[in-house]
């Protein structure tokens, strides 16, 4: 506790002087009072989802202890932030008590930061005001969590929230997180993380089909000056489309060895990570360097998931087979030169299946399994449904089949809404409806459903892998938190604003059983992405 004593003196009379009279001593005098104030210890409070609340303690040497319902004082707390006024002038105190009261309660709805507290305590009978000084903390609710995306409304307006643990552990969600200045942005596809230990720091993207946006890695707000197309997504003027799917070629070092993006067109484009100030330029889905698309490529990036990792998975839409990108093709001079452009790979002699499926593809998502494993699963002309496993990882060398699914007999699977593949376990967890799946591999059958309200309906499953380059280097080493990666993501929407719920389930290795660990509630209709915001 801080206390603060402060002096005042008033004259009950003047003084008169004369130069021919005798100093009499006849003087009348006031009181001097003394005020002292304690303030609460570490008055702290989170962005956007507290409030600044506290009571300090103030006594005078005259009347004893000041309590709030005293008429003759009135209060003021101003703190030292440099804002703008409804008249558009600068301000370098921002008022946080206009009330005038003892107790301070006001939205905590300035940035994170420590601030400079004046408190003043004014005496109404005297007109005399002390002044005290504190400190006030507010805490980043952004800093490190689950970032939930969401599109709302007829438009599906984007939205975007947090989950996040507050200073005493427990978990907590801040909402609406995109700032008053961000664009309207509609039809969310996706959210992107480029962890780099270089300078830049770390990048955190909004993906929509209305455009693509880095948000601030901090408070994850964004405005219009933000968006990609006009920074690091260069396409020539009049070009269709927006930055919608975005994946990175995951690495043990400072940066990853390659970024991708797919357009809401179908087209591809790609970065090199190792070159300073180079752009997303670079259209690849063509059959040589330079020249126009030659295809259009499926919205999905299969990316191996483990260190170091040099190779992606893409779909040609239009030819319906496997491409190959490789980001080591550039220093090589070789007929294989897939930094440059992609290229379909040739069907081994002992293979599982055609690269060439002729079937469209439905889901595509990289694991930690068997050293980076990508399954996809694709649709023949019947409706049927076949889960392919492809293992991408290597130096220069090519795709090797590891696995193939075909005519899986399960409730569901072949019109099912959202797809999951387990990292250490051999299951696919799928969803139809509000209804949730758990199909094993080996056994080749359902073994557990979860069946969630009959109002929602599940719009995003996921394993959210850590994407830094250095896991080892990631601020919590627990085990809780490092499993969490293998723990199932369950996003769903009722159709209802603010009814969207995010739930955290863990799969029991030997049952496949699903065990509910965690359940937040609060987001927006329909849930695009759920994404963990890392630190180092």
């Amino acid at each position: 506790m801080k206390s603060f004593i402060y002096l005042s003196v008033a004259l009950g009379s003047l003084l008169t002087l004369s130069a021919c009279s005798e100093d009499k001593g006849n003087y009348t005098y006031s009181p001097v009072d003394e005020m002292t104030v304690t303030f609460p210890d570490d008055i702290k409070a989170l962005y956007g989802a507290d409030d600044i609340v506290f009571t300090p303690t103030v006594v005078s040497k005259l009347e004893g202890e000041i309590k709030a319902d005293n008429p003759n004082y009135t209060f003021g707390c101003k703190l030292n932030y440099r804002h703008y006024n409804d008249d558009g002038d600068s301000e370098m105190w921002y008022d946080i008590n206009p009330e005038g009261t003892m107790t301070v309660t006001h939205p905590a709805d300035i940035p994170a930061g420590n601030y400079v507290m004046w408190y003043t305590v004014t005496n109404k009978t005297t007109g005399v005001t002390f002044n005290f000084r504190g400190t006030v903390e507010i805490l980043s609710t952004t800093y490190e969590g689950w970032m939930v995306l969401s599109n709302n409304g007829a438009d599906k307006s984007a939205r975007l929230d947090i989950i996040f643990k507050d200073p005493s552990g427990k978990s907590r969600c801040s909402y609406n997180l995109l700032g008053a200045d961000a664009p309207a942005i509609t039809e969310a596809t996706q959210l992107g993380f480029y962890p780099s230990l270089y300078s830049t720091g770390d990048q955190i993207y909004l993906f929509s089909k209305s455009g693509s946006y880095a948000l601030d890695a901090n408070s994850l707000t964004t405005t219009s000056a933000k968006n990609i197309k006009n920074t690091e997504f260069i396409m020539p003027a009049g070009v269709a489309g927006e930055p919608t799917v975005f994946g990175c070629v995951v690495a043990t070092g400072y940066s990853p060895m390659g970024r991708l993006i797919i357009t809401s067109e179908g087209d591809v484009y790609k970065i090199n990570t190792t070159n300073a100030g180079a752009c997303y330029e670079n259209l690849i889905n063509n059959t040589e360097w330079g020249g126009d698309a030659a295809y259009k490529v499926a919205p999905f990036i299969g990316l191996s998931q483990a260190r170091n990792s040099y190779q992606a998975l893409l779909y040609d839409e239009t030819n319906k087979r496997f491409l190959r990108w490789n980001s080591y093709g550039q220093y090589y001079e070789t007929a294989l030169n897939t930094d440059k452009t992609l290229y379909p790979e040739p069907d081994p002699a002992d293979k599982l299946f055609s690269y060439s499926t002729g079937m469209d593809l439905v889901h595509m998502e990289g694991t930690r399994g068997s050293n980076g494993i990508v399954y996809s699963v694709l649709q023949d002309n019947s409706g049927q449904r076949h889960v392919y496993g492809i293992n991408i990882a290597g130096y220069m060398g090519g795709m090797t089949q590891v696995s193939a699914e075909d005519n899986i007999s399960a409730e569901h699977f072949n019109d099912a809404e959202q797809y999951a593949f387990h990292s250490q376990l051999p299951v696919i967890l799928y969803s139809y409806g509000n209804k949730l799946y758990c199909y094993n591999t080996t056994s080749h059958s359902v073994t557990d459903m979860v069946t969630l309200d009959a109002g929602e309906k599940i719009t995003k499953l996921k394993f959210n892998l850590y994407q830094n380059m250095s896991l080892t280097s990631l601020n919590d080493q627990s085990e809780a938190f490092m499993d969490k990666q293998f723990n199932l993501v369950v996003a769903t929407g009722n159709g209802q604003a603010d009814g969207g719920k995010v739930r955290f389930y863990s799969i029991d290795a030997n049952s496949n059983k699903l065990n509910l660990l965690e359940e937040y509630s609060g987001f927006g209709e329909e849930i695009v992405d759920v994404l963990y915001r890392e630190r180092r």
